[in-house]
């Protein structure tokens, strides 16, 4: 890489989410959502699909599982867990397409969880063979962000809110946020301070899918 990049990450699909892509897009900052396919039917009750649309209109849109579930809630045995597991993984996957009529390449694991017990199947091989490009964890790791080694299991630099300080020096940096938290945290405005500051020190953003192809190059 000749140049630093960034990505950015939002979890969960909240309704908070309006206010972060307003702001990202007014700056034209690529992002990329994570949505859980049913909190679309949810939204809460408030908004048309149209509306939903709206709102991630030119941002990327990863997919965050069916119901956000937890690896426990698909079973207690090993067979049933990966049936479940990859079942949820695909259903996803489909409707989040069907609905934004677009394809959706990346995925990040519900609480960042790849294999919550030892005898439980690895979440990353469903992904993987429902076809998508990348996933993504919420393990924390610098080197493995700037050149990662797994990319069903792609690190991220650190959780939102962060001082740049903390990343300014980094060749590569991906920072995942929960807009709900950051709203309830009264963090907003640090959060966008942050991305100005990334952007007069060089940082190029680019959408999850991008930096992952990108930094994935130097894996190879």
């Amino acid at each position: 890489m000749t140049h630093k990049l960034a990505t950015l990450s939002f979890d969960d699909g909240t309704w908070t989410d309006i206010r972060f892509a307003k702001s990202l897009r007014e700056m034209k900052i690529p992002a990329t959502f994570y949505l859980p396919s049913e909190y679309l039917d949810m939204f809460h009750y408030q908004m048309r699909p149209s509306e939903i649309r709206k709102v991630y209109a030119g941002f990327e849109v990863g997919s965050h599982s069916r119901w956000h579930s937890h690896p426990d809630d698909f079973r207690k045995t090993l067979e049933v867990a990966s049936k479940d597991g990859e079942w949820d993984i695909r259903y996803a996957r489909e409707y989040l397409q069907e609905f934004f009529g677009r394809e959706v390449r990346c995925h990040s694991y519900p609480f960042g969880v790849v294999r919550w017990r030892p005898n439980f199947p690895s979440l990353a091989e469903a992904v993987e063979t429902q076809g998508f490009d990348f996933a993504r964890m919420m393990m924390r790791s610098r080197q493995e962000v700037e050149r990662p080694i797994d990319r069903y299991r792609m690190k991220i630099t650190a959780e939102l809110p962060v001082d740049f300080d903390d990343i300014g020096e980094h060749e590569a940096v991906h920072l995942v946020g929960h807009s709900f938290r950051l709203v309830k945290q009264n963090e907003e405005a640090s959060v966008f301070e942050l991305i100005k500051d990334m952007k007069r020190n060089g940082f190029e953003f680019m959408t999850n899918h991008d930096f992952f192809t990108e930094t994935w190059a130097n894996h190879e």
